[in-house]
């Protein structure tokens, strides 16, 4: 029996029974996962702010990026940031400042959902990948024909690894511990080089020591929108991003060939040059973009040491 033919057993056609049980399991993973979410919050709300229940809301994300899909499971998790916002603030948590720590808070807690979700759900994933992968061997070296069908499911059980690792990437992009924001610029670089027939390089400091994360997150996300803005807008053929130490504190610098952002008076702002300027204004840095000369575009963002 091939593996297409097993497939074809296994899952069936849309009116096949096997198909529709499938497809109703994935109509019941939305509300369920929806349903446990709701939970969490409730919980989180009765035991007041003091007590972090981040962990808790991984379940709901578990959920939907293993039965549903990465969309739902990224909806999943931004639902998540705000229900435990609104639940501490409803709880008595008191700010000086609500807007920019909320924005922080936020960022603290997609980066602490990207960590545990490449800590907990993703070595649970890899130990049944292994478990699998020993199951298969043995009933292949016996000629058994069950050992085609643990073989493809030791291959979803392996998708879904990578599925958990891309989660956990674009939820927590910057390794403080490790590289820093330096090596999450390389690899976003890289990635983009890859992806897209633009040429991305990196031309910043080897390696520079930003100790909150919070800060490194968000000069991550400039640099990854000014980027896709030179491709998207600008149809760049090179790009360059700089990262150095300067007196007053930290400079990011995203430059590209491209067709040019227009001058400010006929500049109409998009959602993304307004994300950035926020952004910067969090950290109370200082945010610039502009022409350079007949083509091209240069995106400044200058950070003050701490």
């Amino acid at each position: 029996m091939t593996a297409i033919q097993l497939q074809q057993e296994t899952s069936g056609p849309p009116d096949h029974p096997a198909g529709m049980t499938e497809a109703r399991s994935r109509h019941l993973a939305v509300p369920g996962a929806l349903l446990v979410l709701g939970v969490v919050g409730g919980v989180d709300y009765v035991t007041g702010h003091e007590l972090l229940l981040s962990t808790f809301y991984l379940i709901p994300v578990a959920m939907a990026a293993w039965m549903v899909g990465r969309g739902f499971a990224l909806v999943v998790s931004a639902l998540s940031v705000g229900i435990w916002l609104v639940g501490d603030l409803a709880s008595g948590a008191v700010f000086a400042r609500p807007f920019v720590l909320a924005w922080n808070a936020g960022e603290r807690e997609r980066r602490r959902i990207g960590r545990d979700l490449h800590d907990s759900l993703g070595q649970l994933l890899t130990g049944t990948a292994l478990a699998g992968q020993a199951v298969h061997e043995r009933l292949a070296s016996s000629g058994s024909a069950e050992a085609t069908g643990v073989a493809r499911m030791v291959s979803l059980v392996e998708e879904a690894i990578e599925l958990t690792r891309s989660l956990s990437h674009g939820l927590d992009p910057v390794e403080v511990e490790g590289g820093g924001l330096a090596e999450a610029l390389r690899k976003l670089v890289a990635t983009t080089t890859t992806l897209a027939t633009t040429r991305c390089e990196y031309r910043g400091a080897e390696s520079i020591a930003i100790e909150d994360s919070a800060i490194a997150t968000h000069l991550y996300r400039i640099a990854q929108e000014a980027i896709t803005n030179a491709i998207k807008h600008g149809h760049a053929a090179n790009i360059v991003v700089d990262l150095a130490r300067q007196d007053h504190g930290l400079r990011l610098t995203v430059r590209d060939d491209g067709v040019g952002i227009p001058e400010p008076q006929r500049r109409n702002p998009g959602m993304g040059l307004r994300v950035m300027a926020h952004r910067a204004a969090v950290m109370g840095g200082r945010f610039e973009v502009r022409r350079e000369g007949p083509r091209g575009t240069r995106v400044v963002c200058d950070m003050p040491s701490p």
